[in-house]
């Protein structure tokens, strides 16, 4: 399954119908914000805003 991180600025990806917001914990630590799951065309593709949804 493709995934990607947007760079600053990039919050949305044009085209992504969104079908859940997920929550997974690492070993790192939390991560910046949810993790997008839905589909664009009709491949399934994570995503994941690098510094969380509110920052501009």
């Amino acid at each position: 399954m493709p995934a990607t991180i947007g760079r600053a600025g990039i919050c949305q990806l044009a085209g992504m119908q969104v079908e859940a917001l997920l929550d997974a914990s690492t070993p790192f630590g939390s991560h910046s914000g949810a993790i997008v799951k839905g589909t664009m065309g009709r491949r399934l593709l994570l995503f994941l805003v690098r510094h969380g949804s509110g920052r501009r």
